[in-house]
């Protein structure tokens, strides 16, 4: 397994030449980085940028402003039911709401600081 540095000190001193990208940038480089990744592990090379746009066109089409966060949420239940966490493949939505309850109290900032964490840590497994 990897070892990934995922304390607050690191991340900030790493993530500190990004600070002049904008948001567009930003995005991009996530996705240029998923790309390398899902190419690295499958053991082929990297999509095009219009192989990439051509796969996700049906997607782009439903508004992904507000369609993106739903998607998200289904790939990470996705992701959950892959690497077998228990009981995730036949949960219902009011399963999952109920489950979910104390994320829920949270604030935006927090979930999305929870998300980077857990991204980070995920990073451990290839």
């Amino acid at each position: 397994m990897a070892t990934v540095n995922c304390d607050l000190k690191t991340l900030l001193s790493q993530s500190a030449c990004f600070q002049c990208f904008s948001e567009l940038q930003n995005q991009a480089a996530k996705v240029y980085f998923l790309n390398q990744r899902l190419a690295k592990l499958q053991g082929v090379t990297p999509q095009t940028v219009n192989q990439l746009r051509a796969s996700a066109a049906c997607i782009a089409c439903t508004r992904p402003e507000s369609v993106a966060d739903n998607l998200d949420s289904l790939v990470a239940r996705m992701g959950a039911v892959a690497a077998g966490a228990p009981g995730i493949s036949t949960q219902t939505i009011a399963q999952t709401k109920a489950a979910m309850k104390g994320f829920a109290n949270l604030s935006l900032s927090e979930l999305r600081a929870i998300e980077v964490l857990l991204s980070c840590q995920l990073n451990a497994f290839p």
